[in-house]
């Protein structure tokens, strides 16, 4: 069986891509928590940023309270923006901004990962500065 989630380095230090598929249950994203925890960790004390690419997710049950009481990266203190990937359904674009606003997350929606990675760009020299060839 193939897990629902991956985590992995985009760009070493600097960006975590987490890409989620198929049904992502409350487990799996405590999982990926426990893993951009770890990232986010080794690379101390520099801002680490996160995509998190759901174009092939089917679906959720994740809520608010969910999000609140079980995910720690938003405390590590080099946590930086976590910019989605993806065009998630009306209900879930309100969660995602819901989600930002009430915890004080750095949380924007893109709909491709060039179109995340330009707005973190535009917010993080070092960005833009590993990303150049």
């Amino acid at each position: 069986m193939t897990m629902p989630y991956t985590t992995a380095w985009y760009h070493p230090s600097k960006i975590i891509l987490s890409v989620f598929s198929q049904d992502v249950s409350v487990e799996d994203m405590q999982s990926s928590n426990q893993d951009a925890v770890r990232f986010l960790r080794e690379a101390a004390p520099q801002k680490v940023h996160i995509l998190v690419d759901i174009r092939t997710l089917t679906s959720t049950a994740i809520s608010l309270r969910d999000i609140r009481d079980r995910l720690s990266m938003f405390q590590e203190p080099n946590f930086g923006w976590m910019l989605i990937v993806g065009d998630p359904p009306a209900l879930a674009k309100f969660l995602i901004s819901a989600t930002g606003q009430l915890f004080h997350i750095p949380i924007r929606t893109y709909p491709t990962i060039e179109a995340a990675l330009s707005y973190l760009e535009q917010q993080d020299a070092q960005v833009k500065e590993r990303l150049l060839p």
